[in-house]
């Protein structure tokens, strides 16, 4: 089984980002609503889950306040 590579030091996991911010939105909401708490559109929050690209901090603080969650868990994966 080959192993998931590990991000170099000082560099953010965009993939892993993005399954944490699925995590916040849980499985209640569907991707156009948590879209309309953020403030982005359905096909942002779909780029942000994938990993394909990096929300901005304003929107990051959104998604961390909607998850009552800090940006170093978002980020980092650490409480």
């Amino acid at each position: 089984m080959p192993r998931k590579p590990k991000p170099e030091p000082g560099k953010l996991d965009y993939r892993a980002i993005g399954w944490r911010i699925r995590e916040i939105r849980g499985f209640d909401m569907n991707q156009e609503e948590f879209g309309k708490m953020i403030g982005v559109g359905q096909s942002q929050v779909s780029k942000y889950e994938r990993g394909e690209i990096l929300p901005p901090v304003e929107i990051l603080l959104r998604i961390a306040a909607v998850g009552n969650t800090g940006l170093n868990w978002i980020l980092k994966g650490q409480r």
